[in-house]
């Protein structure tokens, strides 16, 4: 390939003059490389644990729903978050803008993925019944588990591409090797108290919800923007769909028949869920949602 392109471009030697020209970028890259390392680890390195200490049965309960877990904010928070980087990248400078744009950003992925998360809590079993069968039931309790641990994973999904738009990935890589040591730590204490796939669970959850957001607090001051008016509005949220979960709950204890109580529980959710967004206080948020999803259904 290299002689090849010597015909059409000119390849010249590294000097160090253009070294020192690509160094900022090579620093970069090292920083991005090394962030995306240690979310990996991240993401395995409690798979590893619960495997040698429980064994395979409980890994394959415990990975089934962590899928899940990680499944709405890579294909649907991405549409969201795809924008972000180059934007973050261009406004750095302007400190309004930045914090505009992060609350934005955040409140749309807050909007997604709040009503995701809940309905993998509340359908637990019937989302394993329905497309794994019986053989899976048990791993319908985690899904409760990361149901709720999805929550905070939403409010995170911003701060990869904010970091590397300040041109900061050291901040996402010292970021993220604290937050692993710490779901190591909650992943261990829980399962020597209780040694199971469901407790596993329960220590990512814990570990998000005592330590992460405590982190990503502390992760905005580094980035120079306000985590407060986002976790304002991501609780407000909460509140606002808590009704929702309520009811249909109590929908769900209706019926013995499973389709009749699946069905019903799904319009509830879903009539719920609609009627918040449409007159709750959530309304304004939700109207920019739908503005933002009009202008890239309208892209090229």
């Amino acid at each position: 390939c290299i002689w090849m392109g010597r015909r059409i471009l000119p390849i010249h030697l590294l000097k160090i003059g253009r070294f020192a020209e690509i160094k900022p970028f090579l620093r970069f890259g090292a920083f991005e490389l090394g962030s995306r390392w240690a979310d990996f680890f991240s993401n395995y390195l409690d798979k590893l644990i619960i495997a040698k200490w429980l064994g395979a049965t409980a890994l394959g309960y415990y990975n089934l729903a962590f899928t899940f877990l990680m499944l709405p904010t890579a294909r649907l928070g991405y549409v969201v978050t795809r924008v972000a980087f180059p934007l973050f990248a261009r406004i750095r400078h302007d400190q309004h803008q930045l914090q505009s744009f992060f609350e934005r950003s955040s409140r749309e992925i807050v909007l997604l993925l709040f009503p995701i998360y809940l309905a993998m809590a509340l359908f637990s079993k019937e989302i394993v019944l329905v497309c794994f069968g019986t053989e899976w039931l048990p791993a319908a309790p985690l899904f409760i588990a990361f149901g709720l641990a999805g929550l905070v994973r939403s409010l995170c999904a911003p701060f990869p591409q904010l970091v590397k738009g300040l041109g900061k990935p050291q901040f996402w890589l010292v970021w993220m090797l604290i937050f692993s040591a710490v779901l190591c730590l909650s992943l261990i204490c829980f399962l020597y108290q209780n040694p199971s796939a469901e407790s596993a669970a329960w220590s990512r959850a814990t570990a998000k919800f005592a330590v992460e957001l405590g982190l990503l607090w502390w992760l905005a001051k580094w980035c120079k923007v306000e985590f407060g008016p986002v976790l304002g509005f991501a609780g407000k949220a909460l509140l606002s769909l808590l009704p929702v979960v309520v009811i249909t709950g109590l929908t769900g204890l209706m019926s013995h028949n499973f389709w009749v109580a699946t069905i019903s529980k799904s319009m509830v959710f879903g009539i719920g869920v609609l009627l918040t967004y449409r007159f709750g206080p959530l309304k304004a948020a939700t109207l920019e949602l739908l503005q933002h999803f009009t202008k890239q259904g309208m892209r090229p």
